[in-house]
């Protein structure tokens, strides 16, 4: 079973790679959320503005009415955590598209879907 960190990075992988023919992948950005950090650390960056629970990837392109597609990383196992159900359910109030994907393969589909 791969990792939540391996599908993203296979994801970004991609992405680059991508560019040419899809340059709207340029603007696919991480939102660094997770991780182990020291109680300073963890401080500043809330103080800075991190929330738990905002989805793993950002693809800030308007579609469909849409204002960007958030992306959120999980493994095959893996639950969204109840902050992360929060942060789904009023992003796409606020009329975002929203994937969650387990593979990196899953994540290419919802993008391309998304872009086409």
């Amino acid at each position: 079973m791969n990792s939540e960190h391996s599908e993203q990075r296979k994801l970004i992988i991609w992405a680059s790679w991508e560019i040419k023919s899809i340059p709207e992948l340029a603007l696919l950005f991480s939102i660094p959320n997770a991780g182990k950090r020291t109680q300073q650390q963890a401080a500043w960056m809330i103080a800075e503005g991190l929330k738990s629970g905002v989805p793993d990837l950002f693809l800030p392109v308007m579609r469909y009415g849409k204002g960007g597609l958030f992306i959120e990383m999980k493994s095959e196992k893996g639950k969204l955590s109840e902050n992360q159900i929060k942060w789904r359910d009023r992003l796409i109030v606020q009329g975002y598209e929203y994937a969650l994907c387990r593979t990196a393969e899953e994540a290419m589909k919802n993008i391309k879907e998304y872009l086409r």
